[in-house]
């Protein structure tokens, strides 16, 4: 099992992730989840960021608001002044955006806890309360597959296609060898601790699968991806992309998008 060499480097423009190729410093490629993230509506993260907001608003309100016991009018809450409340305000706005900070944070050091277990073929080790349950549950799905002959046989693999413009990091490659034919199945595999497995995933795997292949010559078979729980027991849900190359031919109308948008079309 081996951790590919980092062919790759990561850039920032704009506060979004490129790509460019260590040879060829003259390009750089958007990330596959730079590209979707874009383009692919998510009314349900809206909504959630709305109501985070106006919750964050309301507890500020609360601790700001001073009660007064006023003559013939009893206890009234004085509202505090224009310029408090434009502090608050922004406050409220940028609550979501901590939590998504959070929520970054922790699954970059879960793919970290996990390519460690992956390198050093260890079955466990120490870590933070908080990342336990998602450990156990990448240790539980782990066996599931090794009892069934299959094997991790890259991690954090970089790939770029340079045919589409893209590129990006597929967390694993799994080998499953068929019995009795003997015949080598190849899957991209993707680590999520979401609350669900979406459907953009879908798109994003077979743009790591494609992209592989146009690298190496490999052939990949499926793509899938596997959600990991964060709290209560160690539990884990795997789907595979039903159709692959419409996955990807769905992928491509997404990155046709960004970049038409991406130029002066005027």
């Amino acid at each position: 099992m081996t951790s590919v060499c980092k062919m790759l480097e990561q850039v920032l423009v704009n506060g979004n992730r490129f790509y460019r190729v260590q040879n060829d410093q003259t390009k750089v490629y958007p990330s596959i989840t730079t590209v979707l993230g874009s383009v692919i509506a998510k009314p349900e993260l809206e909504n959630w960021q709305r109501k985070v907001s106006l919750l964050e608003f309301k507890k500020q309100l609360q601790l700001c608001a001073e009660r007064r016991e006023l003559p013939g009018l009893g206890t009234v809450q004085i509202l505090p002044g224009e310029r408090v409340l434009e502090d608050m305000v922004r406050e409220s706005m940028t609550a979501p955006d901590k939590i998504c900070d959070m929520a970054l944070s922790f699954g970059t050091e879960v793919h970290a806890i996990i390519e460690k277990l992956i390198l050093t073929n260890a079955d466990d080790m120490p870590c933070d309360p908080e990342y336990v349950t998602v450990k156990d549950s990448f240790r539980a799905w782990r066996r599931q597959v090794e009892s069934s002959g299959s094997k991790i046989i890259k991690t954090e693999v970089q790939v770029v296609s340079k045919r589409y413009g893209y590129a990006g990091t597929m967390d694993a490659l799994l080998r499953t060898v068929e019995v009795p034919s003997g015949k080598e199945i190849w899957t991209v595999l993707d680590w999520k601790t979401s609350n669900a497995i979406r459907n953009e995933y879908a798109l994003q795997v077979a743009a790591y699968a494609k992209a592989y292949e146009e690298m190496t010559g490999t052939p990949i078979d499926r793509a899938a991806v596997v959600r990991f729980n964060k709290k209560g027991s160690p539990t884990y849900e795997v789907k595979t992309v039903h159709n692959l190359e419409e996955a990807f031919d769905a992928f491509c109308s997404v990155l046709h998008i960004w970049q038409m948008t991406n130029q002066s079309l005027f």
